[in-house]
């Protein structure tokens, strides 16, 4: 999970996670984005970092804290779909 600071933290905890990781490592990651204190152009931009340093997929933190927002959890996917979404990783490992 890389929840707090901005952008450039979570990005260096997540390459420092991608790098720990064997080039035939089988194991997928999922980032844990923290949404709860986040807004979702800040979320699209963790998940588009994410996406170019091969993380496999993304997961927000919470879903109870997203669904008692008037608008749901629709503009974070939304974001993530924007930034990251259906493009091929850039690098698996660094």
């Amino acid at each position: 999970m890389a929840y707090f600071g901005p952008e450039e933290r979570v990005g260096s905890q997540l390459r420092d996670v991608m790098l720990a990781l064997p080039p035939d490592a089988p194991t997928k990651v999922w980032a844990g984005l923290g949404a709860y204190i986040k807004e979702p152009g800040q979320i699209g931009a963790e998940a588009e970092t994410a996406r170019d340093l091969g993380v496999d997929g993304i997961a927000l933190f919470s879903l109870g804290h997203l669904l008692q927002k008037p608008s749901g959890p629709w503009p974070y996917l939304e974001a993530i779909r924007s930034r990251a979404g259906r493009k091929q990783p850039r690098m698996r490992h660094l």
